[in-house]
């Protein structure tokens, strides 16, 4: 799932200055915590190709490495960016059947090489995505996450 390509580290990415700069990129986010405590990071732009799901998925690889307990949720209802570039079939449950009912967090959950990182796949019903995502089920499944995880990121 967490193949290494030019711009995905991957689970044992060698020494490099984009490794290097998702590593200051952590840093900065666990000192951030420790100021002012949260758990869920929103990464996001105002436009396409610009980098969201890049920048998510190597934040979460990067969090996983130092033992950081993650789960790295796709909530790109237009693309499954997420899903798309770890080649999760698009099949999978995800969030939006957690909050439609068709699933339970367990069964929406993927391991993946890094023991501390787990991905949450968009789900089956990503139409339904952009009217779940001001609803109390979708505030519900966000809370099950941070039950789960030290960061979950969107």
């Amino acid at each position: 799932m967490l193949n290494q390509t030019e711009t995905i580290l991957g689970p044992d990415p060698p020494p490099s200055a984009y490794l290097e700069s998702y590593r200051v990129l952590r840093s900065s986010v666990i000192a951030l915590r420790e100021r002012e405590p949260f758990q869920t990071v929103l990464v996001t732009s105002p436009g396409g190709r610009e980098g969201k799901t890049t920048v998510a998925i190597n934040l979460g690889i990067v969090l996983g490495l130092v033992e950081q307990k993650t789960i790295l949720a796709d909530a790109d209802f237009y693309g499954s960016g997420v899903s798309n570039l770890l080649d999760i079939a698009s099949a999978a449950r995800g969030l939006t059947d957690m909050c439609v009912g068709d699933a339970e967090l367990d069964e929406a959950l993927l391991p993946t090489e890094i023991e501390s990182l787990l991905v949450l796949p968009g789900g089956t019903r990503s139409d339904q995505g952009p009217e779940l995502v001001a609803t109390g089920v979708m505030e519900e499944a966000i809370d099950q996450l941070k039950q789960r995880a030290a960061y979950v990121l969107f």
